[in-house]
């Protein structure tokens, strides 16, 4: 189990080459990518796309992708990009936390991509 852990490996192919069942988070949507990233350590964001890939180059095969935390991709690209800020204000971060009932709630309705995706896989039978 990786939980934001492979973005900051420069070798993120090599991080995943082991063995049995994986379920790896990482951050969704290099166009989002900013200075909150930097600060992080992270080395990159994902694509699913780019996640499979990788996954299966490590030799799994991807069974499943979850998307999920659209509601603070809007306050991620604001800080991050435009505003170049390196954290997230006391005053956001208590709203996002009282509100984190209904943030659940309109998740998958809201209409852009996530903030983060979850691929679930295991390591291909070996013939």
């Amino acid at each position: 189990m990786c939980l934001n852990v492979v973005e900051h490996v420069e070798d993120d192919i090599l991080a995943l080459r082991k063995n049995g069942k994986a379920i790896i988070l990482v951050p969704q949507g290099q166009s989002i990518y900013g200075t909150l990233d930097e600060v992080l350590g992270h080395c990159r964001r994902y694509s699913e796309e780019e996640l499979r890939m990788k996954m299966e180059q490590a030799g799994f095969c991807v069974e499943r992708i979850l998307r999920f935390n659209r509601i603070t991709r809007p306050g991620w690209y604001l800080n991050g990009r435009i505003l170049k800020k390196t954290t997230f204000s006391r005053v956001q971060l208590f709203f996002f936390d009282r509100l984190v009932w209904l943030w659940r709630r309109i998740d998958d309705w809201l209409p852009w991509q996530p903030v983060s995706i979850i691929a679930i896989g295991s390591k291909r039978e070996r013939l």
